[in-house]
């Protein structure tokens, strides 16, 4: 019996194949205004690239630019640092309005902090990083880690119900 579901399994496992790439889908190289930047977030149509930058003082704030290139925008107006090895990402909202992104304090901790996408000055909402906004716009998904372990939260964007998730 073993021998034979050890084998329908298989079968089945091959059968699948390999997944195929979207044959719509287009590859663009989008040339980048900074040398120095990290985790980029897309928006849900495709036009859109936020990502964490540095200037030339090394100090570190969200961007907002059009995937077909051009100048890009400053959308915050509180650097932060980004010592090496660490890294700094943001995430469009799922409407376009805001931005998720994290900053390195000299503290040495991560914040989860939220901006719109007009600009300003992000506000603090939850200690962590890895930034993700849900595909429903309703809760933002970060990592936060304790002395002991790592944990994935989610959190609402005005920063209330601040829950773990696994």
């Amino acid at each position: 019996a073993a021998i034979v579901v050890a084998g329908i399994a298989a079968y089945l496992l091959l059968m699948k194949g390999e997944p195929e790439l979207n044959p719509d889908m287009t590859f663009r190289t989008i040339q980048m205004p900074f040398t120095v930047f990290q985790y980029p977030g897309l928006s849900s149509d495709g036009n859109w690239i936020v990502f964490p930058a540095a200037d030339a003082n090394n100090k570190w704030d969200i961007y907002w630019m059009h995937n077909s290139g051009g100048e890009a925008r400053r959308v915050t107006f509180d650097s932060s640092t980004a010592p090496r090895g660490r890294s700094l990402g943001a995430s469009i909202s799922p409407d376009g309005s805001q931005i998720a992104y994290n900053r390195f304090k000299s503290s040495g901790n991560y914040e989860v902090c939220v901006v719109s996408s007009n600009g300003g000055i992000g506000r603090k909402i939850a200690n962590g990083t890895a930034v993700k906004w849900r595909p429903d716009g309703k809760r933002i998904g970060y990592a936060s880690q304790n002395s002991k372990y790592m944990m994935f939260k989610s959190i609402r964007p005005d920063g209330s119900d601040d829950r773990n998730v696994i």
